[in-house]
């Protein structure tokens, strides 16, 4: 299944900047996947994980990849039609790694036969570092249907997500409804917490994000909204798009480290909302449907944001190839590498800072034809990070990096914390009493490693 930035075009001038360097890694063939979308999570076992949305071993259905950080690629898991297996079809939105280490995601189609045949209405599904998958629920229309978003788990240990149709039915100008909220556990109990009637928007597409007020923020696509929902349903629209051809966002919005939401859609626009709900252009590509379309955001350890865009740049294809950048918080815009066919084009998803300080990336389109993935130095320098960065005193936090056998320290904002080290790549420590929000550091034998962002100690809603 194609992404709707794939009916767009643009072309864009911009600048280079010398520091950077790119480097492609894997061309993907079809057998090992076709078509990456989905957004890259690293693993505990300091590997980087993905999906894609067709290709695999057992027909076009899409796979779970492994890839190191030197580039080597792996088949973690196969997907296959709904006539043989109801594991689900197309896991168009990537991985979630969750506080039990186990990655959960989904996928827009496949699950169940009766629902909307033949091609399913979507499952969500868990499978452990080893390859073992379970599907832990299946859409049924009236509970959801198509589910494109990534996951999200919350500080409760629930994960939360988006689907782009099902609920209400029919839903304004959607046959299929116009897609729902909901929260799951890990051991596959679903509950809907809010579905869209198309006054409040529809097709929700991109994640949520749990801001350190504990509330989900996210969007849907058409018509176009940004929203909020708590952890027990309680919902509000605060902004709307206005009309057009999917004015809406088009990737899941993050918090940065000023306090702002910042998100993109599909008209081209980088956005951001302020704690007062405020929504303010940071950089404008364009406007309108020849604009290039930028893709997720990333906020590096440098403090500013990296992502890439669909179209765009001086490559060689029909309105350039697609740009990776670099946009200060103060919309300082640098153009940092321009794709070309060979290297992989129209790049979806956003850019995953791995825990050497180095980004990782995928191309939808190009390399062998299948797509390809990519690495990108800007020169930074390793850090740790979270697997969950927001939790309540006393939870246990999964924290990843590297070099952390031997660990003697780690604390939050100052505090010191009780910890156990897993393995070279992954320790577990607790939040102690006291934390307050703030960076965590953990001194290793070979220095003091600072975590990317802000650990955010919240009350739950």
């Amino acid at each position: 299944m194609k992404s709707f930035s794939a009916f767009l075009f643009s072309c864009m001038i911009a600048i280079s900047l010398p520091a950077q360097t790119f480097t492609p890694l894997v061309k993907f063939n079809g057998t090992n996947g076709d078509y990456p979308i989905g957004y890259l999570i690293q693993g505990t076992d300091g590997n980087i994980y993905g999906t894609t949305d067709g290709g695999g071993t057992n027909g076009n259905y899409g796979t779970i990849f492994r890839l190191t950080p030197q580039g080597r690629l792996t088949t973690a898991y196969s997907f296959c039609s709904l006539a043989n297996c109801v594991d689900g079809e197309y896991p168009e939105a990537g991985l979630t790694l969750a506080s039990d280490g186990n990655f959960y995601g989904s996928t827009a189609y496949g699950g169940d036969t009766t629902c909307r045949p033949p091609d399913g209405c979507g499952t969500l599904f868990r499978i452990t570092p080893r390859g073992k998958l379970t599907t832990i629920h299946v859409f049924e229309l009236t509970d959801g249907a198509f589910p494109w978003a990534n996951l999200t788990e919350g500080a409760d240990g629930n994960l939360y997500g988006t689907t782009s149709g099902g609920g209400k039915i029919p839903c304004g100008s959607f046959s299929l409804g116009c897609g729902t909220v909901f929260k799951i556990t890990p051991q596959g109990s679903l509950t809907t917490l809010h579905t869209f009637d198309y006054n409040d928007g529809a097709y929700s597409i991109s994640g949520l994000v749990q801001a350190s007020n504990g509330y989900f923020y996210g969007t849907t696509g058409n018509p176009g909204t940004i929203f909020r929902i708590a952890g027990n349903g309680a919902f509000n629209t605060l902004y709307d798009f206005g009309g057009g051809s999917y004015p809406g966002p088009n990737a899941p919005m993050i918090e940065a480290t000023d306090g702002n939401l910042y998100g993109t859609n599909f008209q081209g626009w980088i956005f951001a909302v302020l704690p007062t709900h405020e929504v303010t252009t940071l950089y404008d590509f364009g406007g309108g449907e020849l604009a290039a379309i930028p893709e997720g955001l990333t906020q590096a350890t440098d403090g500013n944001l990296y992502g890439p865009t669909f179209y765009g740049g001086d490559g060689n294809c029909t309105g350039g190839c697609g740009i990776l950048y670099q946009l200060t918080l103060d919309g300082a815009f640098t153009n940092l590498h321009n794709f070309t066919e060979e290297q992989g084009y129209g790049a979806q998803g956003s850019l995953l800072q791995g825990t050497t300080g180095i980004f990782y990336g995928t191309a939808s389109y190009g390399g062998a034809g299948y797509g390809a993935a990519y690495s990108l130095s800007m020169g930074l320098g390793p850090f740790v990070a979270f697997v969950r960065n927001t939790g309540g005193v006393g939870q246990t936090v999964g924290i990843l990096g590297q070099g952390l056998t031997g660990t003697t320290q780690v604390s939050f904002n100052g505090t010191s914390s009780t910890f156990l080290v897993a393995s070279d790549t992954f320790l577990k420590a607790k939040v102690p009493a006291g934390a307050s929000n703030g960076y965590v550091a953990v001194d290793t034998p070979s220095g003091t490693l600072r975590s990317n962002v802000s650990f955010r100690v919240i009350t739950m809603h």
